[in-house]
């Protein structure tokens, strides 16, 4: 079966893991609040909201799969080691390397390679 990606297909992947880097961030916000205390956990309103983006974002991937085949949808994950560094970078103030740009470039390539969005 081939399915030809379109627009929203490729709207929908970005969302899907923009939202899963959102909450990627939130987790390493709440790991930092917590001081490995399980109360501090189960009380943190930022964990539970990531855990919240977490559920709507695996209903979005369900919803793309319905969409698109899984192997053109999984190498999109890949946008994620792209995606977290950046939000690292503004919301933990945690540093950036270039070799992050360069890898970014590749994984992009590798995308394109693999998917071969036309």
């Amino acid at each position: 079966m081939v399915m030809k990606m379109n627009i929203i297909d490729l709207l929908l992947i970005t969302v899907t893991m923009f939202s899963l880097s959102a909450g990627q961030i939130l987790f390493k916000i709440t790991a930092q609040n917590i001081n490995g205390n399980l109360i501090n956990l189960l009380t943190s309103r930022i964990f539970f909201i990531a855990l919240f983006i977490y559920g709507i974002t695996t209903v979005l991937w369900l919803y793309v799969l319905t969409r698109i085949p899984l192997y053109k949808a999984y190498p999109f994950y890949g946008m994620s080691f792209i995606i977290i560094p950046f939000f690292s970078y503004i919301y933990l103030k945690e540093p950036v390397y270039i070799n992050t740009f360069i890898g970014g470039i590749l994984i992009i390539a590798g995308i394109y390679i693999t998917v071969g969005v036309k």
